[in-house]
């Protein structure tokens, strides 16, 4: 006796990004490359793959796809395409036996203080961002709310914007100068 199932299996869809993936595939030449990658995947250098994958990727093959393809996850496969597009001296340096992984951190810190300076750079330019934080702030007291006399366990009120609960000694400044009657709302400490 078989026992027929109550709900039908439903079929599902084909997702763009493996559809597209899939007609790359379809293609002689990414089936050449797919095959070379797969035969000499242990024997091929760290920036040699990468640039094959970074070649393949520009040819339209998904990093989920390649990752089914070549048996490799897809972190790995990320990361070797991010070796193929560091500078020509971090190449040479990774061929000469440094670590790809400390490159990479190195890059990463750079990246991140480049985006903060920019950050700081812009601010100092218009003043948008403390502008606009000081505006909510402002917002915040002029629509008569007021903060909690008991604070939770933390010493921080919770019936306050996001930004009043992170920095409450800026925000208790910015109250006793607007009830002393001060025009210019001046905010002591960062946010």
């Amino acid at each position: 006796m078989t026992k027929r199932r109550k709900v039908p299996i439903k079929e599902t869809k084909k997702r763009a990004h493996e559809t597209a993936h899939w007609r790359t595939m379809a293609d002689p030449a990414v089936q050449k490359l797919v095959s070379n990658l797969q035969l000499g995947w242990g024997s091929m250098g760290l920036l040699e793959r990468g640039s094959l994958l970074r070649e393949l990727a520009a040819l339209g093959c998904s990093i989920r796809g390649l990752e089914k393809e070549l048996g490799q996850s897809a972190t790995s496969i990320r990361r070797h395409i991010v070796l193929a597009t560091l500078p020509e001296a971090d190449r040479k340096a990774i061929d000469a036996g440094a670590s790809a992984k400390k490159i990479l951190a190195l890059k990463a810190i750079a990246d991140r203080q480049r985006r903060r300076q920019r950050r700081i750079d812009e601010d100092r330019e218009t003043g948008a961002l403390s502008d606009k934080i000081a505006t909510n702030i402002l917002e915040f007291y002029r629509a008569g709310r007021q903060l909690r006399k008991e604070p939770n366990a933390n010493g921080r009120c919770t019936d306050t914007p996001k930004h009043c609960r992170m920095a409450p000694l800026p925000v208790r400044s910015l109250r006793q100068s607007s009830s002393q009657g001060l025009k210019e709302a001046r905010i002591e400490g960062t946010i």
